[in-house]
């Protein structure tokens, strides 16, 4: 799969603020989320990220995470068909990786998706 570059030309800046106050100041935290579809076969995709663009801080700072981590859907009978579809759990996807310079190394099943969190302290 080839690396794709995320950067502001192809995102929105949403700056949130966290529920932890201090005195008057506020704690704001920086947070990308990325999708990664793969419409073929099963693939590890490489992914850019510039974080300097994003203003989500220098990448070993990171925490990138699975945004799915801890979901789950049961198996279940389609009541049209009857087709019964599986369950799933997102522990059963294989880990996301981070090699600390802003490569995002994402395996991704034939035809689905992976949502990726990616943590920053907005520093230069």
């Amino acid at each position: 799969m080839q690396i794709g570059e995320i950067s502001t030309d192809c995102s929105r800046f949403l700056p949130s603020v966290s529920a932890d106050y201090r005195g008057s100041q506020l704690a704001y935290s920086f947070l990308v989320l990325v999708a990664v579809v793969n419409y073929g076969e099963a693939a590890k995709a490489a992914v850019k990220i510039d974080g300097e663009k994003l203003s989500i801080g220098e990448s070993n700072t990171w925490k990138v995470t699975d945004a799915e981590e801890g979901t789950a859907a049961r198996s279940k009978r389609d009541p049209a068909t009857g087709e019964q579809i599986p369950g799933w759990k997102a522990e059963d996807e294989a880990p996301i990786s981070h090699d600390g310079k802003g490569t995002l190394t994402v395996p991704v099943k034939r035809h689905s998706y992976r949502l990726v969190t990616i943590t920053g302290d907005g520093s230069k």
